[in-house]
């Protein structure tokens, strides 16, 4: 009996040495040895799900016991294990690690027991950073808070608060920055001097844990405090381009009624105001002017009596561009492509744009990059890493000429497909 009880303590013994030595170990397999490794997609935003496969190539393959290992990015623990599974017929097996378990970078490597294992796989995972529902308005000298929060957790580390400043929506510049506090919440306060239009992100510039994550850019449109004698204000800010904006005003007394008014504006590009339109003034000293811009513009009306000198303050009107967008196909097995196409307005030719997919925050990342092409249209092409249905637009991020601009919401299944038709593992 005692020989019997000491046999199985030393057979435990013999079963448990591999996992204490790869716990202890910082140096992971650098290449398979009959055992091949991939995961999809890499990288990630945090929380996404990720696919974890490859193939036993050693006789009698089928049937076999695969343990998968994970060492997290900046904890002290060495290699641990996080499941188990048996290959196929063919010596095939995968792992999903689901949706909200995957957060900070990590590596990745499989045993298949006497010395088999696969090389270390780095899976790297961008941070998810929102922003709280900007204000789309704001005047100069304003106190504007923007708020949102990082996730994973980075409480004490900076968050930088940036401004589009290119024509493509490619240069962006930082304005400000805060500090992540309680909870991940971070709150950047920023004054805005001039009047305009402004198109920002949050940006997170990484550490060890997580790779850069950048928020969805949203666009706050500047304008001058209000002349209390001379008021001009717009039925709508933002509006999309080719929309109508009706620009009312009231011209304080005395001397207010039946007084001819100029509007004069001024697009993203011209060097100074031009007169765009005159009306007169009625009985209270009220007057309008409908418009349409296609671009971002900053408009004043002044009075054009001769030696009548009164005037408004600039008001800035923000205009989004439109983009229109098609799938196909809507259903995809995991790592066939879909293409987005469609348009942008007004003409963006050569500008970013970008693949947007909703993620686990429920806020929007990017996950594509490309130029919007000749006759502003667009081809964009993307292949999803795991099963499950993807919210996805195309996004225009905004800048000097106009408001950025997003198309509807786009569904697409995603089915859950062999290895075999995924990108080789080795």
């Amino acid at each position: 009996m005692r020989s019997t009880r000491l046999l199985a303590l030393l057979t435990c013994i013999a079963l448990a040495a591999p996992a204490g030595a790869w716990a202890r170990r910082s140096d992971p397999p650098r290449r398979n040895h009959g055992l091949t490794i991939n995961a999809a997609p890499n990288p990630i935003d945090a929380g996404d799900p990720v696919f974890v496969y490859g193939q036993l190539n050693r006789p009698n393959h089928a049937h076999r016991t695969i343990t998968l290992w994970h060492h997290i990015s900046g904890a002290g623990q060495g290699y641990t294990v996080v499941q188990r599974t048996t290959t196929n017929a063919l010596g095939f097996y995968s792992f999903t690690r689901a949706a909200g378990v995957v957060m900070t970078n990590r590596s990745w490597f499989a045993t298949a027991g006497n010395g088999v294992h696969s090389r270390t796989v780095f899976e790297r995972v961008h941070a998810l950073v929102s922003v709280d529902s900007p204000p789309a308005t704001a005047l100069t000298n304003q106190r504007v808070a923007i708020t949102g929060t990082v996730r994973p957790n980075h409480r004490g580390e900076p968050v930088f608060l940036q401004q589009q400043v290119g024509g493509n929506g490619d240069d962006w510049r930082t304005i400000d920055s805060g500090r992540i506090g309680p909870g991940s919440h971070y709150r950047i306060v920023h004054r805005f001097r001039v009047p305009g239009d402004r198109t920002l992100r949050v940006v997170f510039r990484g550490d060890a844990r997580n790779l850069r994550g950048e928020s969805d850019s949203f666009s706050i449109a500047v304008s001058q405090n209000q002349n209390p004698g001379f008021t001009l204000n717009a039925s709508a800010d933002p509006i999309k381009v080719g929309d109508p904006v009706t620009l009312t005003g009231t011209l304080a007394g005395p001397g207010n009624a039946n007084v001819p008014v100029t509007l004069y504006s001024r697009p993203w590009n011209a060097p100074g105001f031009s007169a765009v339109a005159t009306t007169t003034t009625d009985p209270a000293g009220n007057y309008s002017f409908p418009q349409s811009p296609a671009h971002n513009t900053v408009y004043v009306v002044r009075t054009s009596a001769p030696g009548d000198h009164r005037h408004t303050r600039q008001l800035f009107e923000g205009v989004h561009d439109t983009v229109t967008v098609t799938a196909a196909p809507t259903t995809v097995q995991v790592g066939q492509p879909v293409v987005f196409t469609g348009t942008v307005a007004p003409d963006k030719t050569g500008h970013v744009i970008v693949l947007q997919k909703r993620g686990q925050d429920g806020d929007w990342h990017t996950v594509e990059v490309r130029r919007v092409g000749p006759g502003s249209t667009y081809s964009l092409r993307h292949a999803f890493g795991a099963p499950g249905t993807k919210t996805v637009r195309v996004h225009v991020p905004g800048g000097p000429v106009n408001e950025g601009g997003s198309s509807d919401p786009v569904s697409i299944t995603v089915m859950a497909s062999s290895t075999a038709a995924l990108p080789p593992a080795s």
